[in-house]
């Protein structure tokens, strides 16, 4: 199991699961606007669901993805395959003054029970609060949204 302590009060980590076409985006960008929300590099890591389940490893970074240490495939190569950097990397997002930092990653929802054990094994790492977020939308608004969109890239 992870550490015992008392998470700090005045710090919230965001983890977001839910339904694609569910909101996630919208969540994502109205935080994001707030002063003092850091998400880091991007708002969908993608690590929990990479390491779980061979139906997402197209999403795995490899290291021949990676240029430097410091770009958006740098840091989430480090986090699938660096055990602790996860953590690590949102404790600094959180240090650098920000009150809110999170990864909001629709595919999480479909995570087994063993595998959250595991996800909240590593969460306890961060020393903050822990929030977690369901988003859920109508099934057939959600279709019709993801027509829409598909749609919208194939023309």
């Amino acid at each position: 199991m992870g550490q015992s302590f008392e998470a700090r009060v005045d710090r919230t980590f965001l983890l977001g699961v839910g339904a694609q076409k569910a909101g996630t985006t919208w969540l994502h960008q109205t935080l994001a606007a707030v002063p003092k929300v850091n998400f880091g590099v991007r708002k969908e890591y993608h690590i929990w669901d990479v390491l779980s389940s061979d139906l997402f490893k197209k999403l795995r970074v490899t290291a021949a993805m990676v240029q430097d240490g410091v770009t958006d495939a740098a840091i989430r190569y480090r986090m699938q395959n660096e055990s602790g950097y996860y953590a690590y990397y949102f404790n600094t997002l959180l240090d650098s003054g920000c009150r809110l930092a999170g990864d909001i990653t629709p595919s999480y929802s479909a995570l087994s029970s063993d595998d959250w054990t595991r996800v909240r094994e590593v969460l306890h790492l961060i020393d903050a609060k822990l929030r977690v977020v369901f988003l859920m939308r109508d099934p057939f608004e959600r279709c019709w949204s993801a027509v829409r969109m598909e749609k919208r890239f194939k023309n």
